[in-house]
């Protein structure tokens, strides 16, 4: 992917967020539900996925691979920070409370880590 430091792009807003999971949980329905076929299937995505849609996909998808590659470790498996900025926000904790450096912050920011696991039992459209 292509290094994305210093740019500026618009954000999705939760609204926008929140149209395409509703879009992508109803062409998910369409999918499963036996009764319809390719003909309705098509029909839905003409009838919906407008440039709108096509706009606000572009955000989100583009917004997350933005802050992927600037702010997240490529080596796991799940989101967590770059290896350097979890040290520089380390480093910025100890100095806010004043510890010389010897004892670890209180609590360290690499809990900021999401597994797969727990995003999918905080997110409803992703639970079982």
């Amino acid at each position: 992917m292509a290094d994305t430091n210093g740019l500026k792009m618009a954000r999705a807003y939760p609204a926008q967020i929140e149209a395409m999971r509703k879009w992508f949980q109803e062409l998910e329905a369409m999918l499963d539900d036996e009764t319809k076929d390719n003909a309705d299937i098509g029909l839905f995505v003409a009838k919906t996925f407008e440039q709108r849609r096509i706009d606000e996909y572009e955000r989100v998808l583009f917004g997350y691979e933005t802050l992927f590659d600037n702010a997240c470790d490529p080596n796991l498996s799940y989101l967590s920070f770059k290896p350097e900025i979890i040290e520089a926000l380390t480093a910025f904790q100890h100095r806010v409370q004043g510890d010389e450096g010897d004892s670890p912050a209180s609590e360290p920011l690499s809990t900021l880590e999401v597994s797969p696991v727990e995003q999918a039992e905080s997110t409803p459209a992703l639970r079982a």
